[in-house]
């Protein structure tokens, strides 16, 4: 089986890290056991591994640079997981003093081209965050 990336995709301080937080639960629900988790960075985000019927899925929080996203992704490998979640930044910025293209996409790609992307939603409205945090997971969980 090949590996596969869902990465949820948006720009800094949209809630994917917040979004991604709900999912163990929903996880769960599904009869996934989650095997291990690290917390790391801003104590709000993890990487940990699920596993149902013999296939492991791991999921990374982290997703504002290519240190995050690559540390994360390179746990979930190690840990043999075959399908894995990650946050990501909308696009990688251009280093002006190198001109190489490096960001959480670039991370990304370093472990596999097999990458569907969700677009995080974005609600100004707080009170409705939740709900569609909720129905954001709800649209990760249907590519799994």
């Amino acid at each position: 089986m090949n590996r596969r990336i869902i990465a949820l995709l948006g720009r800094g301080g949209i809630g994917k890290s917040t979004t991604l937080n709900l999912l163990p639960d929903r996880l769960s629900e599904l009869s996934w056991i989650e095997q291990s988790r690290v917390n790391h960075g801003n104590g709000d985000d993890f990487v940990a591994v699920f596993e149902l019927n013999g296939i492991r899925l791991g999921v990374s929080t982290a997703g504002d640079n290519y240190r995050e996203v690559s540390n994360g992704l390179r746990l979930l490998m190690k840990a043999s997981c075959i399908v894995v979640i990650s946050a990501c930044r909308s696009y990688d910025k251009v280093n002006p003093k190198t001109g190489i293209k490096k960001g959480t996409h670039s991370a990304l790609r370093e472990f596999t081209n097999d990458i569907i992307f969700v677009r995080k939603t974005i609600e100004p409205i707080e009170t409705n965050r939740n709900a569609v945090n909720l129905n954001d997971i709800a649209r990760i969980v249907e590519l799994l």
